[in-house]
């Protein structure tokens, strides 16, 4: 991370030195009146593009995905270049489009060396698809081109409530949402059943956690009762990534991000009351005290294989459990095999008279500045948002697509899984896409951390927040309550 802040300076300084930002001289000059405003001159008038047999200019966009286990966010491409070739036909345009598929599979930090380093010498590929946190400070370096007016495209009418939030930055659209997820809590049925469970019981526990009937003290009380009676070992883990931890404290009314203002948040009260659940949970030899810092992977083939009763997790994680050969005896399981086996449900209120809560990291599609056809991304970004393609990669993903049409699509309709969980995202929240996220993010999960290994205090934990925020992050980024 340190290397990332550093090479992060380094891009503002030489920024700074060639006016790069978000400068309208910046990024070059073809391709019709770009998004962003710039006059971006004509395909027609580029000769340096190849043709093909008809005559017709071939503009070549690179599509770049760091994530290998959803290759679809990259190959629903292949087919929507072809059909945006045929509207270019239709049209009697003078330019057809080809698409490059690029997968390199990179953590956080590796991609975003490779995204600076590529986008500084010019050598970055058109459009990107990445988690929306990244957005803020992409937007501020100059490294992605406004979007706007696509919003007002026909695919995205019926966009989820919210969801242009995660893709605007300070009154600009810098992306598209190309899917969308959930954070629940997977049960091992098995388990209930040795604690003498009944199939409608266990069958009626997602419905009485949605309603509240159901709630986070229940849920600790009964993975203590279960790991007392020695049926499991673990009685209730939860993800301590960037986007699943703050569940915790939205359950507990914290706000975290503002995103009117785009400031974060400090709620001393539901803070504290977040961090004494935690520290009693700990105590209460419910949850590991090295929870924070243990792989989810480990999490979920604990639960998968009957080891551990609650762990919060991802709705596309079903895939895993299908495909990644975690269970002990059988290897990879069918989806009959999870449904007999594995319950799923939203995380339980921390009070009846909540709502349900849960935090949504989805993907976006960006432009990169250097494209020199920005227009013609934008329209293929159109093209690759429609239903057939959300579809498609919701089913062969667990992922959840983000328009009423795409969740209305037959290949969706007909998924049990997807149709089973695709109303959590009515209770979807998100963490920001402000620049200095991940160091907001470091701040929230040292001291959770802190406090479920003993270090601190539920109290010290917010005052150590509290002085972090205001050492880390600029005056007048967050609001403290």
């Amino acid at each position: 991370m340190k290397k990332i802040r550093l090479l992060l300076l380094t891009v503002a300084l030489t920024c700074g030195l060639t006016a790069c930002g978000n400068d309208s001289t910046q990024g070059s000059n073809n391709g019709g009146n770009g998004a962003n405003g710039k006059n971006q001159g004509s395909i027609s008038a580029d000769s340096s593009l190849p043709t093909d047999k008809d005559g017709n200019k071939i503009v070549h966009l690179k599509v770049f995905t760091r994530d290998s286990s959803a290759p679809t966010r990259v190959t629903n491409f292949d087919q929507a270049a072809k059909n945006l070739n045929k509207a270019l036909e239709a049209e009697g345009a003078d330019y057809r489009v080809e698409v490059e598929q690029i997968v390199k599979s990179m953590n956080d930090d590796e991609f975003n060396q490779n995204f600076i380093f590529a986008s500084q010498s010019g050598n970055s590929a058109d459009i990107y698809t990445i988690g929306y946190s990244a957005l803020g400070w992409m937007a501020d370096g100059g490294y992605i081109t406004a979007l706007n007016g696509i919003e007002k495209e026909e695919v995205f009418k019926n966009l989820m409530n919210g969801y242009w939030n995660p893709v605007s930055w300070k009154g600009n659209i810098y992306g598209v949402v190309q899917d969308t997820e959930a954070r629940v809590v997977y049960f091992n049925k098995d388990a209930l059943r040795s604690m003498g469970w009944s199939e409608e019981a266990i069958n009626d526990l997602p419905v009485k956690a949605e309603s509240g009937e159901f709630t986070l003290d229940d849920m600790i009380d009964l993975a203590e009762k279960g790991k007392k009676a020695e049926v499991v070992k673990y009685g209730y883990e939860f993800d301590g990534g960037n986007n699943d931890n703050p569940m915790n404290f939205y359950n507990f009314g914290a706000e975290i991000y503002n995103w009117e203002d785009n400031k974060f948040v400090l709620n001393r009260a539901e803070m504290k009351d977040t961090f004494t659940w935690m520290k009693e949970s700990v105590d209460r030899g419910v949850i590991p005290a090295n929870n924070i810092s243990t792989d989810k992977k480990e999490k979920l083939i604990r639960m998968l294989n009957g080891k551990t009763l609650f762990v919060q997790a991802g709705i596309w994680d079903e895939a895993k459990f299908r495909t990644n050969g975690w269970h002990e005896q059988l290897g990879n399981v069918t989806t009959d095999w999870i449904e007999e086996h594995v319950g799923v449900m939203n995380l339980p209120v921390a009070k009846k008279a909540n709502t349900p809560i849960t935090v949504s990291n989805p993907w976006v599609y960006l432009v990169s500045s250097n494209s020199k056809y920005p227009d013609v991304a934008k329209r293929l970004l159109v093209e690759v948002s429609a239903p057939e393609f959300q579809a498609k990669h919701g089913v062969e993903t667990s992922h959840i697509p983000f328009t009423k049409e795409g969740q209305e699509h037959p290949d969706i309709q007909k998924n049990a899984w997807l149709n089973k969980v695709k109303h959590y995202t009515n209770y979807s929240k998100f963490v920001g896409n402000h620049p200095d996220k991940p160091k907001y993010d470091k701040i929230l999960k040292d001291a959770s951390n802190y406090v479920m290994t003993g270090e601190k205090t539920p109290e010290d934990a917010v005052k150590y927040m509290e002085d972090q925020m205001k050492l880390e992050l600029k005056e007048g980024d967050y609001i403290i309550k």
